[in-house]
């Protein structure tokens, strides 16, 4: 391969001579000045000092005692770009941004087990239905978490839309994002995630690996474009699609696996008195799960053999429909002697009763009601919640 000096007019205009001598180009020190010049158009880069002989030697001193700079890269990345052995990525998500999805393991269906789960939208353009996977359910598919989100198109198309911010609240001022999710399809080339932020769209691959839980990501920038971000998880045609794990972070790269949004454990109290249908409520402003209810006396005034029961019940969100999440009655009788308490984790037979999707202003509520009296006690419930942060809460309305 031959520089590309014979297109420069430097060398372009040299004239032979006709053999007088008389004639032709003349060859003096300022033509040397520009060949030499020309030469070095197509050697040195624009503003770079450094010659050839200058970047060889740099070369060879940074493949060190190996034989080639290939074989000193080859061990960090392989020649599609992958990383190879020892790779950044781990290290860089242990100090990366959290993952800013909630409900990313679809673990609050407060609707029912064939319902959307709380902090998505279901939006099927077609014939479509989605469901909750997991343990002692009729199909016990699990991805990155206890549960997963089970999407069946007929016909159509659907997603699973989280609005992560509201309109002229965040500004994504060209930045990075990484994201992903794993998922299981029957059908190729119609799954995928995406990120949207105003008219940007950052795209991940679509799953190809049919019918086994397969890993998808991305990593691109935002333009700095004010709109609401949006997390969706999109069906582009029919097939059965389980979806588990989203994660959204502020990252330069596509995270490798689930990035668990951070949990929390949020406690309330609520005092009642030992009358027949003594009530008290509370409303939540998160999505959440009940993990335990505790019944104890205020007052320390409840023994063992008092015969007052307490039930805890989640208030449906807009029917005003009461549903007990436990499977009887809390009450003092533990049958040990001892105790004048009693703990439970919620055990009744639906499971989105003990899930709220802490909408104020919805009427969704949770209810401790007493239901056998003990006049002489002064009964409280304690309830212990489990909710997500949520991260980009305060760009949200």
């Amino acid at each position: 391969m031959s520089l590309p000096l014979a297109d420069d007019a430097v060398i372009a205009n040299l004239v032979n001579d006709t053999g007088t001598g008389q004639d032709g180009s003349v060859v003096n020190k300022e033509l040397f000045n520009d060949i030499a010049e020309a030469i070095d158009s197509v050697l040195i880069s624009p503003g770079q000092a450094q010659t050839p002989a200058q970047s060889t030697t740099e070369l060879i001193a940074a493949r060190g005692n190996l034989a080639s700079l290939n074989s000193r890269i080859a061990g960090v990345i392989d020649p599609d770009g992958n990383f190879t052995g020892a790779s950044p990525i781990p290290l860089i998500q242990s100090h990366q941004p959290q993952n800013f999805v909630t409900n990313d393991d679809f673990m609050i269906w407060p609707d029912g087990d064939a319902a959307t789960p709380a902090d998505w939208a279901f939006l099927p353009t077609g014939v479509a239905a989605i469901s909750r996977c997991g343990p002692g359910l009729a199909d016990t598919t699990q991805i990155n978490g206890e549960f997963c989100a089970k999407v069946t198109v007929t016909s159509g198309t659907a997603t699973l839309v989280q609005g992560c911010t509201t309109a002229g609240r965040m500004d994504p001022k060209a930045r990075s994002i990484g994201f992903g999710v794993g998922v299981k399809a029957s059908a190729g080339s119609v799954a995928r995630i995406y990120v949207a932020s105003g008219a940007n769209v950052l795209v991940s691959p679509y799953v190809t690996l049919l019918n086994q839980v397969t890993w998808i990501s991305a990593v691109g920038v935002l333009s700095s474009n004010p709109g609401p971000l949006f997390v969706v998880l999109q069906m582009l045609g029919p097939g059965t699609f389980h979806w588990g794990g989203v994660t959204g972070i502020f990252s330069k790269v596509a995270p490798d696996d689930w990035i668990p949004c951070p949990t929390e454990l949020h406690e309330l109290k609520l005092a009642l008195d030992g009358t027949l249908a003594s009530r008290n409520r509370a409303t939540f402003n998160e999505s959440c799960r009940v993990e335990s209810v505790m019944l104890y006396a205020r007052n320390g005034q409840m023994v063992e053999a008092s015969p007052l029961a307490v039930n805890v019940f989640q208030v449906a969100n807009g029917t005003g429909a009461a549903t007990s999440m436990l499977a009887s009655n809390l009450t003092p009788d533990q049958g040990d002697g001892i105790r004048n308490y009693n703990y439970r984790v919620p055990d009744g037979s639906l499971y989105s009763a003990r899930c709220f999707r802490g909408i104020e202003g919805s009427g969704e509520r949770i209810l401790a009601e007493v239901m056998i009296a003990d006049a002489g006690v002064a009964p409280a419930v304690d309830v212990r919640c489990l909710r997500y942060r949520r991260l980009l809460g305060r760009f949200l309305n």
